[in-house]
């Protein structure tokens, strides 16, 4: 059985405002629902899909994602502890599942810890193609390095073709 994979998450963008500075704590902005989403699917096993997220960021022509997954890494201990947090999570979840989670101590450092653990993943899948790139250039031989070698491939392929007398 395949499992589920993770391709849309929390959108690091949602914890910033348009100038780039965190949104408050009570921003609608902050899609708590989606932190605890995320938990519930990482705690379940479910997959991150790196190619499903990096079409999304094409997409929505999302910049410095990298560096927006850091700072939603740095805010998420914050975001999950908060009062605001608690209080929307606390209206949508009956009591019984409110008592196993929220109520008890240590739960939203689970709930930051996992989710900041599938951010992490993505920026380790977003680095891997830089690192790859940067591996096939070193191992390739430069533009000039490249030439010269075309050039006596071209030249030894003209001395096989000239007829012999």
């Amino acid at each position: 059985m395949t499992r589920p994979r993770v391709g849309d998450f929390a959108w690091p963008t949602g914890l910033f405002d348009a100038k780039g500075n965190p949104d408050k704590l009570d921003s609608a902005k902050i899609r708590h629902r989606d932190i605890w989403d995320l938990a519930w699917m990482a705690g379940r096993g479910v997959k991150l899909a790196p190619e499903l997220v990096g079409a999304k960021l094409h997409n929505y022509r999302i910049k410095d994602y990298p560096t927006l997954l850091g700072a939603a890494i740095t805010r998420l201990p914050e975001i999950v502890a908060s009062r605001e947090f608690k209080d929307q999570r606390t209206r949508f979840i009956d009591a019984s599942t409110v008592a196993r989670t929220l109520a008890v101590d240590g739960y939203t450092k689970y709930l930051a810890t996992s989710v900041a653990g599938l951010f992490s993943e993505m920026q380790q899948a977003l680095d891997q193609p830089l690192q790859e790139s940067m591996t096939a250039r070193q191992s390739s031989p430069s533009p000039a390095a490249q030439q010269t070698k075309t050039a006596g491939l071209k030249s030894k392929v003209k001395q096989k073709q000239k007829p012999r007398p």
